[in-house]
């Protein structure tokens, strides 16, 4: 099997695995109980935070852990909202978010909040649009870092010194689920208040998933319960999840692993030649976006598959398969482009190899498919 689905869920590390049997055995008591087993499993889950905590340059007590990148989005936005509802009812975000934070966006527009979506210009964020939406009754900035289906990065780090002059009672997050041990996530040099990650994205396991909170910054958690992760989050803490997660954090070398597979990617766009690649100013090496015209990318993946290369049409956060264009359209593509693109995403471990074995099915494909766009 040739797996080019990565930005959906990556294998697990074997030694992230083998941590999570382990602490499942060794350390299997409620990190909230106060006796031996308890604490066992405290100090796997405080180990676990700080090595989360180094991949993000901050401190370990600004890392809260959740079932992963959608929960961590809510609580970020909702818990943002509760906190600052009273100074404004303004809230920017960009048009192509996951659907962990566009649909948040349309449940707090049903509550009487306004929500101005930023789209992309000659390629890239409209840095103008966002400026120009600025202002003081905004209480939450929330803009992805790395787009799922099409890699294109926002550029985060000029975000702050327009909140700070425009509107600085705002919070400022970040969906970073794509960008954790893949991009630089060094959070005061992004220059986020909140920022939300996912383990399994990295070689972790499913089911955990952490959020940033800078220190200082208070949002008032949606999640009622005991009281765990300080209150954020609460509900027992998946222990052996977490560990497992924060061994993924210590095996992840992103600036080692951006030059393997940047190189990985360019050979790749040279390979498929033959179809069109989509290229923004600023872009992920991880994920590339192609389009055959004429082909629906829905019977070019399950070609595909038939020869055992996985590949993935758009995002894989629909539970009921829909796809409605409107991340990509947001970023520029036809209406002919969405039907027939293909997210081809990769991780360290790809070879040239599979990129070849990928180009030469694709390419029998589209001789032997017949053409189903119009």
């Amino acid at each position: 099997m040739i797996y080019l689905d990565n930005a959906a869920t990556t294998l697990p590390l074997d030694k992230a695995l083998e941590k999570y049997i382990d602490v499942s055995k060794n350390a299997f008591g409620n990190s909230s109980s106060m006796h031996t087993a308890g604490l066992d499993a405290v100090n796997a889950l405080e180990n676990a935070r700080a090595s989360v905590a180094s991949l993000l340059a901050c401190d370990k007590s600004e890392v809260y852990f959740t079932s992963g990148g959608t929960e961590s989005d809510n609580i970020a936005i909702f818990g943002t909202v509760r906190r600052l509802n009273r100074r404004g009812k303004k809230i920017i975000t960009c048009a192509y978010e996951h659907a962990a934070v566009e649909n948040c966006m349309n449940e707090l527009e049903k509550q009487g909040f306004e929500v101005i979506r930023i789209g992309t210009k000659d390629g890239a964020f409209d840095i103008d649009a966002f400026e120009k939406a600025l202002s003081e009754d905004v209480i939450l900035i929330s803009v992805m870092y790395a787009n799922n289906e099409t890699g294109l990065i926002n550029p985060i780090e000029r975000i702050k010194p327009l909140r700070d002059r425009l509107a600085p009672a705002a919070y400022i997050h970040t969906d970073a689920v794509q960008a954790f041990g893949k991009l630089p996530c060094d959070v005061a040099r992004l220059g986020v208040d909140l920022l939300s990650v996912s383990s399994h994205k990295i070689g972790g396991v499913k089911g955990i998933g952490a959020l940033y909170i800078r220190k200082g910054v208070t949002v008032s958690s949606p999640v009622f319960g005991g009281g765990h992760e300080k209150g954020i989050r609460s509900g027992t803490v998946n222990v052996p999840a977490a560990a497992a997660f924060g061994v993924a954090c210590e095996n992840a070398d992103p600036a080692k692993n951006y030059t393997a597979v940047s190189a990985l990617r360019k050979y790749a766009c040279e390979k498929l030649d033959f179809v069109k690649t989509h290229t923004f100013s600023a872009q992920s090496p991880y994920v590339l976006s192609v389009t055959a015209d004429g082909y629906k990318g829905e019977t070019l993946l399950h070609y595909l598959n038939s020869k055992d290369i996985l590949v993935a049409t758009a995002s894989a956060c629909s539970s009921n398969g829909k796809k409605d264009g409107r991340v990509l359209m947001s970023q520029g593509y036809d209406e002919n482009e969405v039907s027939s693109v293909l997210r081809i995403s990769f991780c360290a471990d790809n070879t040239k190899e599979d990129i070849d074995a990928l180009a030469a099915a694709l390419k029998e494909g589209l001789g032997t498919l017949s053409k189903g766009v119009k």
